[in-house]
Order: structure tokens, then sequence, then C-alpha cells
């Protein structure tokens, strides 16, 4: 697996807050008033979050993406539960934290041989001119397809 950017980190620590946030309008909406606001801050957040991970998985992987929203979610609900609902967690349910974070940190250590591996791919599959990333790229050619794609 490949080491993820910061920007991207980013965006999945928006989609993960964003989750989050779903969840406690929805922990808000079924113990008290199903009012309209809740409803529509269900659907918002749920928008930001889809939408940041969306972002994401147009460059990376989706186990790697996947595995890191599990991870920053867990994090995430345990802070904000221990924080804004004084909820109180056994000494099992934070080694089990522990060990979650931990695995993702683990995922994100570079695989020495899988690297020299995957850049040999690369300058195989990799067209002159073009950077493939996770799969190889095809370059655009103009021609008769595309006057049909562009009436569409």
């Amino acid at each position: 697996m490949q080491n993820i950017d910061l920007s991207a980190l980013l965006l999945l620590l928006i989609s993960a807050g964003a989750y989050v946030a779903a969840t406690y309008f929805m922990k808000l909406w079924v113990s008290s008033h199903h009012t309209l606001l809740l409803s529509a801050l269900i659907v918002l957040t749920l928008v930001i979050g889809v939408a940041s991970e969306v972002f994401v998985l147009r460059t990376e992987n989706m186990g790697q993406v996947y595995f890191i929203i599990i991870g920053l979610e867990c994090v995430l609900v345990a802070a904000f539960a221990k924080l804004a609902l004084n909820e109180s967690y056994s000494t099992s349910e934070l080694a089990g934290l522990f060990l979650i974070v931990s695995g993702v940190a683990i995922l994100q250590l570079p695989d020495a041989n899988t690297s020299k591996q995957e850049d040999a791919v690369k300058a195989v599959s990799a067209p002159k001119g073009m950077v493939a990333r996770n799969a190889p790229q095809v370059p655009f050619r103009k021609g008769k397809a595309d006057k049909l794609f562009v009436t569409l």
C-alpha cells in the first residue's frame, strides 16, 4: 500500500468527522424529536462525508481509504462521546481502540519489496510522458468517437 498524502488525509478526516456528526444527529433524532432540522443535518453531514470520501477515492486505494476512515471514526467517536456525552470506557474498550489505531498506522508503513515491484510495474505500464498511479492510463485520441461524447 502507498502512503496517503496530507490533502487526502485531511479529506478523510473531514469525511470521518461528518460521519460522526451524522451519527450524533441520528441519536438525537431517535431519542427526542423527529424534527425537520435534525433530518436536514443528518442528510447534510452524510453528503459531506460521502463527497469527501469520493474525492479521495479518485486517486487512492479503496481498501486503504476505508481502513483509515474507520480508524478515524473510532477515535473521533470515542473522543466526542467522552467529551460531549460524558461516556466512560473500560480497559478492554480502550485496548481495542488502541489496536485499531495501531493497525491503521501499520498499514501506512512502507513495504520495501512492494514499493520496488510497484516502481517496476509503473515504469513498464506508463506511456511516455504520463504517470501511472494505480492503474495504467491510456492517452486520449481524438477522432470520430469524441464527437459522439460531446453530442451526448
